[in-house]
């Protein structure tokens, strides 16, 4: 794993293993190694994970809103699958300034979140609760995507509820807004896929 010592304020500078990039996974949940997206699943690549639950035993414990443990640029990219949405409106700055911060110059980030406006068709159509695709966790209805995987929340992982949402258009703002650049966005089927630079 890579090595994490304290720096004062209670930062955490990370050191890659020998002739590896830092991606920093971020909501990893469970440790499994194909959860991380295959961009960085390459010899090239070491994982460190953060989490806000500590029942997933992260790396580190954190919310993205606030990620003080991990250093400022310290780590050459971040990997953020299905988080962004289960944040506030008003916190989705807080949690891209924070994903920027942490990056080197010209790291970069890679999000993936649910496409909003895809989903309003099929809701707009009157299918709110049929299935759109399969899971491992099961069925995943409009209703679901919308709002937070109901199975999730009914164990008691309110986090996980869906607290705002994104087309491809408002992820793009919200990226710019962040001072990201090169931005691009790309639509796969129910969800949206952002990449983004830290400037250099």
């Amino acid at each position: 794993m890579a090595l994490l010592s304290r720096r004062r304020g209670g930062t955490a500078a990370l050191a890659a293993p020998a002739g590896k990039q830092l991606v920093l996974h971020v909501g990893c949940g469970p440790r499994d190694h194909f959860t991380l997206h295959e961009s960085f699943r390459g010899p090239e690549w070491h994982e460190v994970r953060l989490d806000v639950d500590p029942a997933m035993k992260p790396d580190v414990v954190a919310s993205i809103t606030d990620m003080s443990p991990v250093a400022s640029d310290s780590v050459d990219a971040v990997f953020s699958h299905h988080n962004i949405e289960h944040v506030f409106a008003h916190e989705v700055p807080l949690a891209l300034a924070e994903f920027l911060r942490v990056l080197r110059p010209g790291g970069e980030a890679l999000i993936s979140t649910p496409d909003l406006q895809s989903v309003a068709r099929v809701i707009a159509s009157g299918r709110l609760e049929e299935t759109l695709y399969r899971a491992d966790v099961g069925e995943i209805t409009p209703l679901d995507v919308v709002y937070g995987l109901r199975c999730d929340i009914e164990r008691g992982r309110a986090y996980m509820a869906h607290r705002t949402g994104y087309t491809a258009r408002t992820l793009g703002l919200r990226l710019h807004q962040a001072g990201f650049a090169d931005v691009q966005i790309a639509v796969d089927e129910w969800a949206l896929w952002a990449r983004a630079r830290k400037r250099v």
